[in-house]
């Protein structure tokens, strides 16, 4: 009987060990200030959506046994009440949206496009105008997908006091940090494969300027040497059309969905950017001048067996008239 009890407690305490292996987290909320200057209300940052102003929460996602998390809020139009408990959702993000959606490469690609606002704003810029200018871009772009639209607007709008700001120096910033990155070299966007000899060496100059974010590898028949944006190639060996190629990997952990009954969902300030890659063509022949040098050659050499020939016979010639 006693070992039954001892099996049953021990029981119970791996169903809750696991159960706090999947903790619910409390939502912590902060004000928004513009450009952080907290000493004084008339910053505090307040957000119009369809004529309804209220402020903008900094959405922190506390306790368990992690530090403080930053949040973002996907789910305009429902409840987050502060002190409120949330837990990670089983769905990704791409698949929480879907729900809503109901498209899969839709999904996918918002999904994408948040992850990538998020990396290169509040998660590599922390700063409370960071903050708001990332949750506005990816309120917009949830807008414009058609999520949610009946609580959105496409046209969000931020206060502090009585002075409007758009925030467009730092939107302006993640849109071209995120540009800068899937910037491919130039040869990538050429319809015409490079034409080079055996043996032959030529350099060229990526005009995009990224060479060096990139990772070069080459086919067998050719040797690529990167420094800097120029490229050396170097033909090896005949063997038709070549490639190179350009790539380089994903970054960030990507964010996580957080969810708790009919309450808002929200996401992790943690990003993800995918691999990038691309390719070019070079045609590959036999050298020209090497080909044309043992033509030379070959008949050089007939021609002087062939007067070897004549000597020989005219000799003979000679003697038998004699």
């Amino acid at each position: 009987m006693k070992k039954k009890i001892v099996k049953i407690m021990l029981l119970t305490l791996v169903a809750f060990i696991n159960t706090k292996n999947v903790f619910a987290e409390v939502i912590k909320e902060n004000y928004v200030y513009y450009n952080d200057k907290t000493d004084n209300g008339n910053y505090r940052i307040h957000k119009n959506i369809d004529g309804n102003t209220s402020d903008l929460i900094l959405i922190r996602i506390s306790g368990g046994s992690s530090n403080d998390i930053t949040g973002f809020c996907i789910d305009v139009g429902a409840d987050l009440p502060s002190d409120s408990y949330i837990s990670k959702s089983s769905k990704t993000l791409e698949e929480y949206l879907n729900t809503t959606l109901n498209d899969t490469e839709k999904s996918k690609k918002l999904a994408t496009e948040i992850n990538e606002i998020i990396y290169f704003g509040y998660e590599s810029n922390p700063t409370h105008n960071y903050y708001a200018a990332t949750q506005k871009m990816i309120w917009e772009k949830l807008y414009n997908a058609g999520y949610r639209t009946s609580y959105y607007s496409n046209n969000v709008t931020f206060y502090y006091g009585s002075t409007n700001v758009n925030f467009e120096t730092e939107t302006n910033a993640i849109n071209k940090a995120i540009a800068d990155y899937k910037r491919t070299p130039s040869y990538c966007s050429s319809t015409t494969n490079l034409e080079l000899a055996v043996g032959e060496t030529a350099t060229y100059k990526d005009n995009n300027g990224v060479l060096s974010n990139y990772k070069v590898n080459c086919s067998d028949g050719l040797k690529c040497e990167a420094n800097g944006n120029d490229l050396k190639i170097t033909v090896l060996k005949e063997s038709g059309t070549q490639k190179i190629t350009f790539s380089k990997e994903e970054k960030g952990s990507g964010t996580v969905v957080y969810k708790e009954g009919n309450n808002q969902g929200v996401i992790e300030s943690t990003g993800k950017i995918a691999s990038v890659s691309c390719e070019f063509g070079v045609d590959t022949y036999k050298n020209a001048q090497t080909s044309g040098i043992k033509i030379v050659t070959i008949i050089s050499v007939g021609i002087i067996f062939g007067l070897l020939a004549y000597l020989i016979y005219y000799k003979n010639q000679m003697l038998t008239n004699k």
